[in-house]
């Protein structure tokens, strides 16, 4: 029984050309620049499968590497049509003495890539276990109201892409034989990807980049699951707790948060896994902020005596999605360099942004008017941390001239901080009009029950609004290093034409069969357009503070 994922079909691809393909490890590093992105069933399997192809290349083209050798080679890289292909299989094959590694992409093979060989028969698990959308155990069916007494077996390419999405995002909770785990890696922050024109940039645009402090991966260790030793099932919840440090960047893309076998048989229409037992595995060893490149991070600052600067700093916190705020309410972190200094830094964007803003600033560089779009991935855990509440993909543009920009000279950090603090501001009092009617009338919601028709009818219309926003900003802020007053303003008056339309909707729902609805909604109504010109009030004399342009005399 064989399944080589170099050759066989399994990694969903979109072409150039708008089709949907399925190819294997070596077609999509081959051909990446025939493809336009990645597209898995859902933005877990994406961003997994990104991480997965992240670390393949850099053991292909980049392994034993140093600072200025990486660089001329990721030069070289960019500025080809295509990736070599000799490159990867003297990778796979060997070369010069060097082991091949051909034979560690088998999914069945005496060394099944990602899983543990070792775990005893007696231990049987679920194909729905491993696609985390299905039912099993004590999973909810959020997605998938089956049980899992009715699950059919999965075909390995299916299988694959969730053995790889499982690693990075396997949710907490007991496993097999009440084995206690902690969520996967990918459920502490958004997995942000830098999406080039095609697949091959955003290979590129995406990798780990080398500093000084790097040395060459052949004499850290730095490796992957498939070149490292079997992986050893102990069967013991403390050998597991201790876990062990990641040895750097390619070993964190491939960690193996899990004990997975998968077990499958030959039938009439090919081979299928009807088994996937999932245990805990080690547990990482990990300074998030410090070391996750596709992760973003903010903090804030308390002011104390004696203690320089902005104050005594809290600890960095990664940017994570939420089911109804978009993301774009982090753009700083997402988009923008912060001061030079590291402690006096308030948040962290993509580390490759830097790299990116480089990039065009270079005498052969790209157009600065160019604009890459962030793919920003996760999912969110319910409170019983074993189950998946919902999946969220979100796109941010990334105007280059914005990436550029130096915050301190164009504002561009405190006016987009005033532009996301108006729409929460007046989000919450959108929030506030529908608690206040129903305790009004005494209809209050039930206990830990939540009412959120205006939110709905508020944020979601936001991000259109605000990555328009974005590119604009990124078109005239190369000429005019001022253009985000007149912009941030003009987004402020849309905050509040959505706002207002969406209490106007919520308003034509509500029933007004007595004298008592009509006041509570009057009075509600009244106090929540007072609120919004108060902030708005507000939010004109914080911009005046921070607008340096001369001022005539009615202003």
């Amino acid at each position: 029984m064989k399944f080589d994922l170099l050759r066989e079909p399994w990694i969903p691809v979109v072409t150039c050309t708008g089709e949907l393909e399925n190819v294997g490890l070596e077609e999509v590093l081959n051909r990446a620049h025939e493809f336009r992105w990645l597209q898995g069933e859902s933005p877990t399997v994406t961003a997994a499968l990104h991480r997965l192809l992240f670390a393949l290349v850099l053991r292909v083209h980049f392994n034993r590497l140093g600072l200025t050798s990486w660089e001329e080679r990721w030069s070289e890289l960019w500025h080809r049509n295509s990736f070599p292909a000799d490159r990867l299989d003297r990778y796979l094959d060997g070369d010069g003495g060097a082991p091949g590694f051909r034979d560690r992409f088998d999914l069945f093979g005496a060394r099944p890539f990602f899983q543990t060989v070792d775990i005893p028969e007696d231990i049987e698990g679920s194909v729905a276990k491993l696609t985390m959308f299905r039912a099993a155990g004590n999973n909810a069916t959020l997605f998938d109201h089956t049980i899992e007494d009715e699950r059919a077996d999965l075909s390995p390419a299916e299988a694959a892409r969730w053995l790889v999405t499982v690693q990075a995002f396997d949710t907490g909770g007991l496993k097999v034989g009440k084995r206690s785990s902690q969520p996967s890696l990918g459920n502490n922050f958004a997995t942000v990807v830098i999406e080039g024109s095609n697949l091959r940039e955003t290979l590129l645009l995406n990798l780990p980049w080398a500093d000084d402090s790097l040395a060459p991966q052949s004499t850290t260790g730095d490796l992957p699951v498939w070149e490292r030793g079997p992986s050893v099932f102990q069967d013991s919840e403390e050998a597991d707790k201790r876990g062990r440090d990641h040895s750097g960047p390619v070993d964190l893309l491939t960690w193996q948060s899990r004990h997975i076998l998968l077990r499958g048989r030959e039938g009439d229409g090919g081979v299928t896994v009807h088994d996937a037992v999932v245990l805990p595995g080690p547990r990482l060893g990990l300074n998030l902020a410090g070391e996750e490149h596709m992760a973003a991070f903010h903090r804030t600052f308390t002011k104390k005596k004696n203690v320089r600067g902005k104050g005594v700093p809290s600890a960095w916190k990664p940017v994570q999605l939420d089911e109804l705020r978009g993301v774009w309410r982090h753009c700083r972190e997402l988009l923008l360099a912060d001061e030079d200094s590291p402690s006096q830094r308030e948040h962290l964007r993509p580390r490759n942004l830097d790299r990116v803003a480089a990039l065009h600033e270079e005498q052969d560089g790209l157009p600065e008017s160019t604009v890459y779009t962030l793919r920003v991935l996760g999912q969110q855990l319910a409170p019983n941390p074993g189950a998946v509440e919902t999946w969220l993909e979100e796109a941010v543009p990334a105007p280059v001239a914005v990436l550029r920009a130096k915050p301190w000279e164009t504002r561009l950090g405190p006016l987009m901080g005033l532009a996301v603090e108006f729409a929460d501001q007046v989000g919450d009092q959108l929030k506030l009009l529908e608690r206040e009617y129903h305790a009004t009338l005494r209809d209050q919601p039930r206990k830990n029950a939540e009412r959120k028709l205006l939110l709905q009818w508020f944020w979601p219309r936001l991000t259109e609004h605000f990555n328009r926003y974005l590119v604009n900003l990124g078109e005239d802020i190369q000429t005019d290093q001022n253009a985000a007053f007149p912009h941030t303003e003009k987004w402020a008056d849309t905050v509040e034409e959505t706002a207002v339309r969406a209490q106007h909707r919520w308003a034509e729902l509500l029933p007004r069969s007595s004298p008592r609805n009509v006041l509570a909604l009057a009075g509600c109504t009244t106090e929540f357009h007072k609120q919004v010109r108060g902030i708005r009030e507000k939010f004109d004399r914080q911009m005046k503070s921070y607008d340096p342009r001369p001022r005539t005399e009615d202003e």
